[in-house]
C-alpha cells in the first residue's frame, strides 16, 4: 500500500479533519461507513470496530489502508481502479475496467469513468499522491505494511 495513495484519499475525503461525518454516515479521515471498516477490522486484526472508532485517525488510516490496499489487489495494481472503487464501490469500478479492455492503462480508465463525480475524485487522488510523492521524495518508495 504506498503511502501517498492513502494520503491522497484522505485528504480527498476529509481534507484531513478527523472528524467528519458524511451525510450518509461515512466517517474521520478515511471516511469509511461502518459496514465497511468492519468488514477490514476483521481481516486485519480489529474485531470490535465501532462506528466511533472511525473518528480516531489512527484507526481511520489502518482501516482506510486496509481497504484500500484489498482494492488495489483486486485491481491488479491499477491505483485508478482501486481509487474510483473507493469511491463508487467495486462492482462500478469493474465494469469501467471491463470497459476499458484489455491492457488499460490508468489515464485511459479514468477517462472511461461516467461518474463525473468518480472521475474528478479519482483523478484528485491521483494527483494528490504525486504531488506527495514530490513534496516528500525520501518517502516516495515506502509502502505501509501491518
Amino acid at each position: 500500500m504506498p503511502w501517498s495513495l492513502l494520503a491522497g484519499v484522505a485528504r480527498a475525503e476529509s481534507r484531513w479533519n478527523p472528524d467528519v461525518l458524511s451525510k450518509v454516515g461515512a466517517r474521520g479521515l478515511m471516511q469509511l461507513m461502518p459496514a465497511t471498516a468492519v468488514a477490514a477490522g476483521a481481516t486485519n486484526g480489529h474485531t470490535a470496530v465501532s462506528p466511533d472508532d472511525l473518528f480516531e485517525p489512527m484507526i481511520s488510516l489502518h482501516l482506510g489502508a486496509a481497504e484500500l490496499g484489498r482494492l488495489l489487489t483486486a485491481f491488479g495494481g491499477n491505483r485508478a481502479a482501486a481509487v474510483a472503487a473507493y469511491n463508487a464501490g467495486e462492482a462500478q469500478a469493474r465494469l469501467w475496467l471491463d470497459q476499458c479492455g484489455e491492457d488499460c492503462s490508468e489515464r485511459r480508465f479514468v477517462a472511461q469513468v461516467s461518474f463525473s463525480v468518480t472521475r474528478g475524485y479519482t483523478q484528485e487522488v491521483l494527483a494528490a499522491a504525486g504531488a506527495y510523492e514530490e513534496l516528500y521524495p525520501d518517502s516516495a518508495a515506502e509502502n505501509l505494511t501491518e
